[in-house]
């Protein structure tokens, strides 16, 4: 009962534009961080310790391109929690569409916002 409440809690939190990771439970990053390494760690670096990927092909621009790192994504879009969800929702080639569920996608952001030591 107590996790279900957090949970609904977590996602109006989130679900809120001005949330801030400082104010984010460990659980929350964790299980995003957890999420982000699945979906995501074949072409970012989505932790500290892992290895940046290699840079991939582009060919619109004829050149390989590298996924920027979840801290860079970070520092990128700060407190701009819509702007970060945008980014995931609809990114530019070669990136491929994800098909995050809600919850999934709220637990990711929390984790990349986490990462921006500004907060």
């Amino acid at each position: 009962m107590r996790w279900n409440l957090f949970r609904v809690t977590a996602f109006a939190i989130l679900t809120v534009g001005n949330f801030s990771a400082a104010h984010a439970r460990p659980p929350a990053i964790a299980e995003g961080r957890t999420l982000a390494i699945q979906a995501c760690s074949a072409c970012h670096q989505v932790t500290e310790t892992q290895s940046p990927s290699r840079p991939v092909f582009n060919p619109d621009t004829l050149e390989h391109v590298a996924a920027p790192s979840f801290v860079e994504i970070s520092r990128k879009y700060g407190k701009n929690t819509a702007a970060l969800r945008a980014f995931i929702r609809t990114p530019a080639h070669p990136m491929r569409e994800q098909q995050f569920l809600p919850r999934d996608l709220d637990l990711i952001v929390v984790y990349i916002r986490s990462l921006d030591p500004r907060h």
